[in-house]
């Protein structure tokens, strides 16, 4: 059945709305994928809020209706899981890494926070009984979803890697931060050690423990004394708070530049885990590519299918932010003004799509295709709130990615020669060219 042969939102049934088809990624009747699990609650709020295809949007809507009811009624306070969408629903208990207690396993699930070892730590450990439950319907249901994928025809996604460009860049960070630091300390007892051995010998021990001896009998001499050594004293309390700040400052500085290496890693690991439950082995996902030529910086991620060519600028940012145009602001935390950012991710992903298509060019003029690449944004942090108007790039959620990936029209669809020759170019950048698992 076809979900095109269906009549818009207005006349959807319940019967109707279980025989529309769901996006690509899983194309099969939403009915099906209600009753094993797969049509969540999130899932299918995406789908009445983002999906494309109206019947999708109504169908999305009577099932969430449903879904929703049948859950109000059944999980109970205290009942232990028995389906998939009650496991979801169930608290995850334990704070782990940078998990806050309170959320509920399917947000997590959706936001790649939670993967297959926590699962199987909270059936080890976890002392309320619906956990345990929750967490061995979830953990099945992961499994089986591998299993699927690794039993299709074409395989898994394949994802190639070099070593992490992030890891490099925060390394190289590190190691400028301890010559820095290192350079500040030897300089230092370099002037100290020039000093004792410029002024020992030159020095009269004797004669100067004399006048000091001589200086406290004297009333006013010892209060100028007192006076002087105070004020040299404070100079040089104050030289030294003024050189610990300029040195804190600069450490700073450095922490700060590992640490947003470190939550992008993150955040592109969150992707790359999204798209693998999503895409198959017929498309290729690079990581951290580094086009030559110039000192440009890397392209977080390129997806090469059936649907064309995808340059994602992946941002793993955390509070409010709004995108106009190209435009990006930041609201200031409890304020209503915003600040402009200096770099946009709609401009970044942009610049990377006109490089690569440039690069990419002849392999797309030789098979007569035309030269496109879409960019694409992604917020990887699952607690971000954005609002888009008139977005010139696509801004997809990671815990909806699948979802979004499955909603591509395929209007600028490329040929299988022109995808072959795409990945075995890009390929030759990576060391390994055996596909990583992440």
């Amino acid at each position: 059945m076809d979900s095109g042969t269906f009549e818009t939102s207005s006349f959807m049934t319940l019967n109707r709305a279980r025989g529309i088809f769901w996006v690509g990624t899983n194309y099969r009747p939403m009915g099906e994928l209600y009753d094993n699990g797969f049509l969540t609650v999130s899932r299918l709020r995406w789908g009445m809020e983002r999906a494309y295809d109206s019947n999708i949007r109504a169908a999305s809507k009577v099932l969430l209706k449903q879904k929703e009811a049948k859950l109000n009624s059944l999980l109970r306070k205290g009942a232990i899981p028995k389906t998939l969408d009650e496991a979801r629903a169930v608290i995850w208990p334990f704070k782990t890494r940078e998990i806050e207690s309170g959320h509920s396993m399917g947000e997590l699930i959706d936001s790649r926070e939670l993967f297959k070892k926590d699962f199987g730590f909270a059936i080890d450990f976890a002392r309320d009984e619906c956990v345990r439950s929750a967490a061995r319907i979830l953990l099945s249901d992961m499994l089986r979803v591998e299993n699927e994928k690794a039993q299709a025809p074409a395989g898994v996604l394949k994802v190639f890697s070099n070593r992490n460009y992030m890891a490099r860049e925060r390394e190289y960070i590190s190691l400028r931060k301890g010559m820095f630091l290192g350079a500040f300390l030897v300089i230092a007892l370099l002037i100290l050690g020039v000093d004792v051995l410029w002024y020992m010998p030159k020095a009269n021990w004797s004669v100067f423990f004399e006048v000091l001896a001589s200086l406290f009998f004297h009333p006013l001499s010892a209060i100028i004394t007192v006076l002087f050594l105070g004020i040299m004293a404070g100079l040089y309390f104050l030289l030294v708070t003024v050189l610990y700040k300029g040195l804190n400052k600069w450490v700073d500085r450095y922490d700060s530049r590992i640490e947003n290496f470190r939550k992008g890693e993150e955040g592109e690991d969150r992707a790359v885990e999204a798209m693998r439950e999503a895409l198959d082995g017929s498309c290729c996902l690079f990581r951290n590519l580094v086009l030559p030529g110039g000192k440009q910086s890397d392209i977080d991620l390129v997806l090469v299918g059936a649907c064309g060519v995808f340059v994602f600028e992946v941002k793993n940012w955390n509070g409010i932010f709004e995108n106009e145009g190209t435009k990006w602001f930041a609201q200031r935390e409890r304020k209503r003004k915003r600040r402009l950012l200096a770099k946009s991710p709609s401009v970044q992903g942009l610049g990377n799509a006109a490089r690569l298509a440039d690069f990419l060019a002849p392999d797309f003029n030789r098979n007569g295709d035309t030269k496109w690449v879409e960019p694409i944004v992604v917020m990887a942090n699952p607690d971000v709130v954005f609002y888009e108007e008139n977005p010139k790039v696509k801004i997809w959620r990671v815990e909806h990615l699948p979802e979004e990936l499955g909603n591509l029209q395929c209007c600028c669809a490329i040929s299988e020669k022109t995808q072959q020759e795409i990945c075995g170019r890009l390929k030759k950048f990576y060391e390994d060219n055996s596909p990583l698992s992440h």
